[in-house]
């Protein structure tokens, strides 16, 4: 935040670690172990606190679920 002249004390470290948790999965297309392992959190898989970090309530969608496998969608993520 320093490098880009930001005031880094308005930011809690979740806001980072969600974000990059994200980042990783959906652009570097890291594997929930890597992610897991990168973020300090239990490879138990028992109580899923990766979930978390990944999807939320208020993320956008960016498929409709009836167009999961429709071959003629344009596709999106």
């Amino acid at each position: 935040m320093i490098d880009i002249d930001q005031d880094y004390r308005l930011y809690g470290t979740h806001s980072f670690r969600r974000g990059g948790c994200q980042w990783l999965y959906s652009e570097k297309r890291w594997g929930l172990r890597k992610i897991c392992n990168w973020g300090g959190w239990s490879l138990a898989f028992d109580n899923m606190t990766i979930v978390h970090y990944l999807f939320s309530w208020n993320d956008d969608p960016v498929n409709q679920q009836e167009e999961f496998m429709n071959p003629h969608s344009t596709g999106g993520t």
